[in-house]
This record gives C-alpha cells, sequence and structure tokens, in this order.
C-alpha cells in the first residue's frame, strides 16, 4: 500500500536578520512551519522548486550609548520570499491501523508484589 503522496504549492515567509545570510537562514527555516500548520498530512520531504524575491531591505541607522556616546552605524535586513514547492507527505486516512481491544486488566504475574501476595 502506498500512501505517499506529492503536490505542488506556494508559501510566502519573510525573514529578519543582523546580516544577508542569517536574512536567508531565517527565511527558509520558516517554510516548515507554514506547511504544518495549514496541512493535514504529514510532511515528509520538502523541496524547494522556485525563490523569488518580492521584496528585499536594509536599514542602516546611528545608535548611541545615552544619545552622545560611542555611536556606532547599525543595518538591519528584511526579506519576503515566494518558494514554490513540492511535498512528499504520509495520506494518514489510507493508512488502516489494527484495532486490538484490550477490555481485560491483566495481572502482573512477575512482580515482586505478586510474588509476596503468594507468600
Amino acid at each position: 500500500m502506498n500512501v505517499l503522496e506529492k503536490e505542488k504549492s506556494s508559501v510566502t515567509v519573510t525573514g529578519r536578520g543582523k546580516n544577508r545570510k542569517e536574512v536567508f537562514a531565517d527565511a527558509l527555516s520558516s517554510v516548515q512551519k507554514q506547511i504544518t500548520k495549514y496541512a493535514d498530512n504529514v510532511p515528509v520531504r520538502i523541496e524547494p522548486v522556485t525563490i523569488t524575491i518580492l521584496s528585499a531591505e536594509e536599514k542602516s541607522y546611528m545608535e548611541r550609548f545615552l544619545f552622545f556616546f560611542f555611536p556606532r552605524k547599525k543595518t538591519e535586513y528584511t526579506l519576503k520570499l515566494k518558494i514554490g514547492i513540492e511535498i512528499s507527505s504520509i495520506d494518514v486516512n489510507k493508512v488502516d491501523f489494527k484495532k486490538i481491544d484490550e477490555t481485560k486488566p491483566k495481572l502482573f504475574k512477575k512482580s515482586i508484589l505478586a510474588k509476596r501476595i503468594k507468600e
């Protein structure tokens, strides 16, 4: 029985960071969270097919200690991506689980308490 399904989809993710690598890492790490939030099946493999940059911004500002001392330039990057993905997932509705009825209570035959009760 094959329960693996493939489907194509697209997600829009955003990322923030102090440098360019950190921004892309933040955006790409949120892809799985977006997919599992709305998916009915269990994703096994998520493969990006296309990546489109919707917006990329670099903001620079001067930061000062107590408004006057130690000025330094700070940079913050933001990124918005649209990613086309191919998802391999398991359809949990196709899996047949065996039903086992255990209504009888089991006695502990080899427990220490059971041995002391017999004595």
